[in-house]
């Protein structure tokens, strides 16, 4: 895998974001992010071990959003060599809760109009907007900081309890249960050559908070990638990748943006029954 240590700014193509403040400030405090161009395994957390993957959105403006998830995952979480378990957890919690609210929430909050120009299909953040809101949010005193504690508070209020008959509610808590089964499966062994039995996440960890790092990136990455057989691909970790693949994608069945979609299931349909 090729990676390359590209200026952050230039991961963002729409106008509301190049000429955002608020975007610029996150590009201030992570001037530069290690990118790839492969095509990684679905659910692969390449941004955890300096890999992100360039990918392509039908909407610029939720490729935009794609990116600003990312850059606060890199923002908000610090790697610690020889990182205990529990700590490291609780690490990973905070900062993937940041960066679901930032991209899902906040944006919306911080760029206006950005809420048209997204998702078709409603989203979890509409509850807390109107349509004043949904235009310019700083018009409203503290409009933008008090909504933001409410939507904070709010999130942890879903995951740990959300509502039985509520579909958007209980589509953010199995986030936060697949965000478990990713930690358990990274706390298992490496399995390679240069580390067979160390925890996957530590030998991420201890690379990843080295001074010398970026002049080792390339190397070090080649050196945890292998071929597995459910893969049939040469990926750095590959075995947790292969591992997380499938309850990636059952998630992504069970509770995706597309069964929100109007008619997603209408080409699939019999003609009779259309």
């Amino acid at each position: 895998m090729q990676v390359e240590l590209v200026p952050s700014h230039s991961l963002f193509t729409t106008p509301d974001f190049t000429a955002s403040p608020w975007i610029a400030k996150l590009c201030a405090a992570v001037p530069f992010v290690w990118v790839t161009s492969k095509k990684l395994t679905s659910g692969h957390f390449g941004t955890y071990f300096g890999a992100s993957e360039l990918r392509k959105y039908a909407n610029p403006y939720i490729q935009d959003l794609y990116w600003l998830h990312e850059l606060t995952h890199i923002r908000t979480y610090a790697y610690i060599a020889r990182h205990d378990y529990l700590p490291w957890t609780e690490a990973m919690f905070l900062s993937e809760m940041e960066s679901s609210l930032t991209s899902e929430c906040f944006a919306y909050l911080n760029i206006p109009g950005l809420r048209d120009k997204t998702f078709q299909h409603p989203i979890w953040a509409d509850r807390f907007m109107t349509p004043a809101v949904r235009q310019d949010a700083s018009r409203f005193h503290n409009g933008i900081r008090d909504l933001s504690d409410k939507m904070r508070a709010a999130r942890r209020r879903v995951i740990n309890d959300p509502d039985p008959a509520d579909f958007l509610e209980q589509q953010i808590a199995n986030y936060g249960r697949q965000n478990w089964a990713w930690y358990r499966i990274w706390r298992k062994p490496a399995g390679i050559a240069s580390d067979l039995r160390k925890p996957a996440y530590l030998v991420v960890e201890d690379h990843m908070s080295m001074s010398d790092r970026d002049e080792r990136h390339q190397d070090w990455l080649e050196s945890v990638s292998l071929r597995t057989t459910q893969l049939g691909d040469v990926m750095p970790f590959a075995r947790q990748a292969a591992e997380f693949k499938a309850i990636y994608e059952k998630s992504g069945e069970e509770f995706g943006n597309h069964l929100l979609a109007p008619y997603a299931y209408d080409s699939e349909l019999p003609s009779a029954n259309r």
